[in-house]
């Protein structure tokens, strides 16, 4: 008997319709996920208001919100558990610095805060981590875009519509904070957004013009909060992007991109060696970077003090007459963290934390970098240097949870980290020049 081409409905897999659920419902977790790290549920629900303490207990019904979500993260990543153990050897350091966070609450100064920040660390990592693992990256991008372009929406809403709230009414009058505390941390978290929906852009062409939409939202609200910071960590990816697109054109323009580029490397260098305060004077600091280096000396001195294992994961600035009274004696304000993601985990894991931090940035810029010279996107190159710049004046990356841009890092770094064989869909090679109008899939 001759077979049927076409195969009959008893044949047809039956767990089609099932898998499509479970790609919905990543979706909605991908989603909601950056809703809530983005602060937008948080709002609805509970304001922007934070907590006027220092224990780090913050907001009881806020911290309640992600036990839903911590759940949904679980059952994800039990769904891929084959992925999860795969790349458990390739990011090594990445669940080394987990372990070590989970251990610091042996001898944190204030164990139940460690306790409770290591678990929300350990979670916020791993959506990172969960994000690499699925198998479909641009559809994983487009979900936390889609996200993201309504969190900048909120926050544009907040300006225009609640002034009172969304614009700075106090210390930088007229600057924007949206739904955020303060303007520095809506400048960054647009910055780090506006990077992704750039890459979405340029990666899902059937979305393109509402990804531009988002990103052009972004820069608007990222000038709104005349963050010169955030500015910067946007204009600087943004334009190698482009560079770097311009130099694929051909040999010969690219040739022209490396030595400008060279040339104009060179020339800010010089100028920051020769000029050092009018070079800093550009984002609006000064040689102390507002301050900022008095804190790096004091936190250093108190490193020292245990540089095996520093004071448990957000413990140091947990107590007021803890160990961070004679950093705040000596500063003579009360700073709330080391404004520097690697001074931070220095005081939280001391020098083991220090050096596994380091092992994950160099590991998973060099493998992203070398994925970029085999003709891999560049986005994800891009935005490990991003966080790198912000993570030297503040402490966003391993330190604080439930944050936006801890689990950018874990994504990145995971994404670079992973094995060949799983990168070869989510790191694609960019198009020849004559297919250069078709994007790739990411």
């Amino acid at each position: 008997m001759t077979a049927s081409p076409l195969p009959s409905l008893a044949a047809r897999p039956t767990a089609a319709p099932f898998a499509g659920a479970l790609r919905n419902a990543d979706r909605a977790l991908i989603f909601i996920g950056f809703l809530m790290l983005l602060e937008v549920v948080k709002f609805l629900i509970v304001g922007n208001a934070e907590a006027e303490d220092l224990t780090g207990a913050g907001n009881p019904l806020a911290r309640a919100l992600w036990f839903p979500f911590y759940l949904g993260l679980i059952l994800a990543l039990g769904a891929r558990i084959g992925a999860l153990l795969r790349v458990l050897l390739p990011a090594w350091p990445i669940f080394a610095l987990l372990l070590v966070t989970a251990a610091s609450q042996i001898w944190s100064v204030v164990p139940e805060i460690t306790a409770r920040r290591a678990v929300a660390v350990t979670f916020t990592v791993m959506f990172g981590v969960y994000l690499a693992l699925r198998e479909d990256r641009l559809d994983t991008l487009r979900a936390a875009g889609a996200a993201m372009f309504a969190a900048a929406v909120f926050n544009l809403g907040a300006v225009l519509a609640l002034p009172g709230v969304g614009v700075d009414q106090a210390e930088h009058a007229g600057a924007w904070k949206g739904i955020t505390v303060e303007k520095n941390a809506l400048g960054g978290e647009m910055a780090r957004a506006g990077l992704v929906l750039l890459s979405l852009a340029y990666a899902d062409r059937r979305g393109r013009a509402v990804w531009l939409a988002g990103f052009a939202l972004t820069a608007l609200l990222v000038l709104g909060s005349t963050s010169r910071t955030a500015l910067l960590a946007l204009a600087f990816p943004v334009t190698v992007f482009g560079l770097y697109l311009l130099g694929r054109r051909s040999p010969v323009v690219a040739l022209g991109v490396f030595y400008l580029s060279a040339t104009v490397a060179g020339a800010a260098a010089l100028f920051v060696w020769l000029a050092p305060e009018q070079a800093v004077g550009l984002i609006g600091k000064d040689l102390t970077l507002t301050g900022r280096t008095g804190i790096w000396e004091a936190c250093l001195t108190k490193i020292m003090e245990a540089p095996w294992t520093g004071y448990g994961l957000g413990a140091f600035w947990a107590e007021p007459y803890g160990p961070s009274y004679d950093v705040r004696m000596q500063v003579e304000w009360i700073v709330p963290s080391a404004h520097n993601s690697w001074i931070e985990t220095g005081l939280a894991l001391g020098y083991p934390g220090m050096a596994l931090l380091g092992v994950i940035v160099a590991l998973a810029m060099i493998r992203s970098g070398l994925a970029v010279l085999g003709g891999a996107t560049p986005w994800v190159f891009l935005g490990l240097v991003q966080l790198a710049l912000f993570s030297m004046s503040e402490s966003l990356i391993f330190w604080h949870p439930n944050t936006f841009s801890c689990t950018l890092f874990a994504f990145y770094a995971t994404a670079a980290l992973m094995p060949a064989a799983r990168r070869a869909r989510p790191v694609p090679e960019i198009a020849p020049r004559a297919r250069l109008q078709a994007a790739p899939a990411v």
